[in-house]
């Protein structure tokens, strides 16, 4: 659905941001959140790719080092000594050192298709979710396969502070990974609020669409009208089924 708006051309473009920021029908993807994040992951991608080059496949073997023995009867003839071994873990010799490189190129290709999403959604015009004909539209980028949720679909509608909200699959796989992880994104949720919807999809599986207010342009004030009219909508719905 690239390219639907809500606006038309007699808009002012000066305008729209407050338009987007008061409509409760839709949310916008905020610019400077946006650019936070676009700016977050290329510092981190700079970083990989720094310690990829410090790895031991792209670093040359160390030269041994020449030295004459102390009080050697030969003075004239040159020794070479045996060059530094460097440590390695386990992992790392089992694997001939290519673990860490293998690591720091899965952690490159995740930031780039990070980064390539930020561009993607501050390149375009299309609004991030749209309630529209009891479905709500969602851009693009935050689903493998986006499809319109019917707002018949919806089981549950949560918002809060996110690190008040149970955890979805995202949150228990991190954990599972990476405690350290886990815990810098537990820290980083307490500043965050999250709108969190789940719904059954077309083939009847149970799915979630989680959205922050870092990322919606008009922030926390935005995700509640928003959630207002989203909550009316799904129980005026309801209430027409339970009569049908």
């Amino acid at each position: 659905m690239p390219g639907w708006s809500l606006y038309s051309s007699k808009v002012p473009f000066s305008n729209r941001n407050t338009a987007n920021r008061m409509d409760p029908t839709s949310l916008h993807f905020s610019r400077s959140g946006l650019l936070v994040q676009l700016l977050y992951f290329s510092l981190f991608c700079v970083i990989c790719f720094w310690g990829l080059s410090t790895t031991r496949p792209f670093q040359p073997e160390p030269q041994p080092t020449s030295y004459y023995i102390a009080n050697d009867p030969t003075p004239d003839i040159l020794f070479d000594e045996i060059p530094p071994r460097r440590h390695e873990g386990l992992l790392e010799e089992l694997s001939g050192g290519w673990l860490p490189v293998v690591a720091l190129l899965a952690a490159i290709v995740y930031l780039l298709w990070a980064i390539a999403i930020r561009i993607w959604r501050l390149s375009g015009s299309s609004a991030l979710l749209v309630y529209r004909d009891k479905q709500l539209l969602m851009h693009d980028s935050l689903k493998l396969t986006p499809e319109p949720i019917a707002i018949g679909s919806i089981s549950l509608i949560e918002f809060g502070r996110a690190d008040q909200l149970k955890e979805d699959v995202y949150q228990e796989a991190v954990r599972s990974f990476s405690f350290s992880a886990y815990l810098g994104g537990k820290l980083g949720q307490k500043f965050r609020h999250n709108l969190r919807i789940s719904y059954k999809d077309s083939s009847g599986a149970t799915d979630q669409l989680t959205v922050s207010d870092f990322e919606v342009d008009g922030g926390v004030e935005q995700l509640r009208r928003f959630l207002a009219y989203l909550e009316t909508a799904r129980a005026a719905e309801l209430l027409h089924s339970r009569r049908a």
